[in-house]
């Protein structure tokens, strides 16, 4: 009987939770670099290459909600299919990922707390964007580390879910 209240309120959660999504395609722009830069994110888990379950997204966002919650920190997911012909370098990824967290102003202003997870599925690619205000709880080497010894084990199973839900856990986990 727990178990069908559980499923009862997962569905009604996924319900509210999706009503109102944008879907982000309509609503880009171009920026100084030539890349195509969605306005704004669709929730803190924008799914624009549609790797994740619905059931999915819920468990990563009620995660960061909760993280939000306890230390104002905010992390952003995305997903998203680059073109091929603008990213023709580890560097070109870079800029991208930085430009798409900095747009959309991921982390508060005043404490600068953003973290931003960007999947490049096509291009094989993964960044974690840290904000300032975090540099010092998750370095770029440990980010790193939690890409190459997290992550990238599960995509290469294409377990993208749990690659992405480890490494958030591993990122709160160090800078909580």
């Amino acid at each position: 009987m727990k178990n069908f209240y559980s499923l009862i309120l997962l569905v009604c959660f996924l319900s509210v939770s999706c009503k109102g999504q944008k879907t982000g395609e309509e609503k880009e722009q171009v920026d100084s670099f030539g890349f195509i830069i969605p306005k704004e994110p669709i929730g803190n888990v924008t799914d624009f290459d549609k790797i994740f379950l619905p059931a999915e997204i819920v468990f990563l966002d009620s995660i960061i909600i909760n993280h939000e919650k306890q230390t104002t920190n905010q992390i952003a997911i995305v997903t998203y299919n680059l073109n091929a012909s603008l990213i023709k370098s580890q560097e070109d990824f870079n800029k991208f990922s930085l430009t798409l967290f900095r747009k959309w102003g991921i982390g508060t202003k005043n404490k600068n707390n953003g973290i931003g997870i960007l999947v490049c599925q096509n291009l094989r690619k993964i960044r974690i964007e840290i904000g300032y205000g975090l540099e010092r709880k998750l370095t770029d080497e440990e980010a790193k580390k939690i890409i190459d010894d997290i992550i990238i084990p599960e995509f290469k199973r294409s377990d993208y879910f749990k690659g992405v839900s480890k490494g958030l856990e591993a990122i709160i986990k160090e800078i909580e």
